[in-house]
């Protein structure tokens, strides 16, 4: 069994259309957040191995939940 197939991943994203926001610059800010999360799901040695991200738009801003 490889190690991302006990890891749960739920996703709940949008990219928010009509910001002044780089994809690129947030792809990065991402992929760091996804890394950090599954380096910590391999230090876990108990319980559930989940990883959540939420991202929505308020107003005039970008609120991303991990």
């Amino acid at each position: 069994m490889r190690f991302f197939d006990i890891i749960d991943f739920q996703v709940d994203f949008a990219f928010p259309s009509g910001m002044n926001i780089d994809a690129f610059d947030l792809s990065i800010i991402i992929n760091n957040a996804l890394d950090n999360a599954v380096d910590a799901c391999k230090r876990q040695s108990e319980g559930s191995r989940t990883i959540v991200l939420d991202a929505y738009r308020r107003e005039n801003m970008f609120f991303m939940n991990q």
